[in-house]
């Protein structure tokens, strides 16, 4: 959390995993992260480290089999870990809402576009038909997508990609959510729709204040979009850090790595910095810290112990045993 300040959504202690064969496999391991009113906080790392189930657990949408042993979830001092399925029910979409990664799968194939915004009116507006419908047409306008009298009368596979986006960015800020989960928003996009989808959030966010949980493994993204970064590695925080102290002095292997490896405009004929190795799979993660097999400075404490995550700055933190020698590799 930064000194001074009350968030609007806080994971406390987050221990999350899966019952396999009578064995307990975990995938979240004690993640902590805060989000202030009208922040935009970037959850980084690459695919398989946890980021996705961590805002699954937010929204109370985890698969059936998951086991949550630890941990609390605060939105506006509620837990929402232990309130009811219907209180929780309606907090999702009007509270909270998420635009998921996949468009495709995530919107209903069967069901025009007019009737999965109008849906969400009907629950939480308690609108009528007619009142969701031009509603529903309004949100498509908001997100600029043309003719949207024609378009809530269309399927999903009638959209293109970059068209299904804006529909579910229209759907989840159809009821003004104070917060916005968006998971991987430009995942399969060109970028020039890329660009447009990340300033159209960015709009939103500053006609409502909402805040923004932005998952992503773009650092580039983060860099234009994001006031605080959260970086995760095989199911925990290994670093955090408002945007500048995460670029200007990293502190963790992992997030050195991550930044080494973006393209610069002044380095076209250098080969990219690559990190060795895939990140483990949950029943693969070492006892102690998780990225020793693919760090090039670990040491024998880094394979047997698990490093804390201890403060380096006033808004910074790392959970490295080498935090203190960074210094040397700026």
């Amino acid at each position: 959390m930064r000194k001074g300040t009350k968030p609007l959504l806080e994971v406390k202690d987050l221990v999350l995993g899966f019952n396999i064969e009578d064995e307990f496999i975990n995938v979240i391991d004690n993640v902590s992260f805060s989000i202030n009113k009208g922040e935009i906080v970037g959850l980084v790392g690459e695919s398989g480290c946890g980021k996705s189930i961590t805002s699954l657990s937010v929204m109370r949408l985890l698969p059936r089999t998951a086991v949550v042993p630890n941990g609390e979830i605060f939105f506006n001092s509620k837990d929402l870990l232990k309130i009811s399925e219907d209180d929780m029910i309606g907090m999702r979409g009007k509270e909270i809402a998420m635009i998921f990664q996949e468009p495709m799968t995530s919107l209903n194939p069967v069901y025009t576009i007019g009737d999965q915004i109008s849906e969400i009116l009907l629950l939480h507006r308690k609108m009528s038909k007619k009142e969701a419908v031009n509603k529903s047409i309004e949100k498509l306008k908001i997100v600029s997508i043309p003719s949207p009298e024609k378009v809530i009368k269309q399927y999903p596979h009638e959209l293109s990609g970059g068209m299904r986006q804006r529909v579910m960015i229209a759907m989840a800020m159809a009821c003004n959510p104070k917060v916005l989960i968006a998971d991987e928003p430009t995942t399969a996009l060109d970028v020039t729709i890329q660009a447009q989808i990340l300033d159209l959030i960015k709009d939103l966010k500053d006609e409502t204040q909402a805040s923004i949980l932005l998952i992503t493994h773009d650092l580039g993204v983060v860099a234009e979009m994001c006031d605080y970064v959260i970086v995760m590695y095989a199911g925990r925080v290994v670093e955090e850090a408002d945007i500048y102290s995460i670029y200007e002095n990293p502190q963790h292997p992992y997030t050195v790595g991550l930044l080494k490896s973006l393209p610069t405009l002044n380095e076209i004929r250098t080969r990219l910095h690559t990190i060795k190795g895939t990140v483990p799979a949950p029943k693969d993660f070492l006892q102690g810290c998780r990225f020793a097999p693919r760090c090039e400075r670990a040491t024998d404490i880094c394979f047997n112990e698990t490093p804390p995550l201890i403060e380096v700055g006033d808004t910074h933190k790392v959970r490295c045993f080498l935090a203190s020698n960074r210094e040397e590799d700026k």
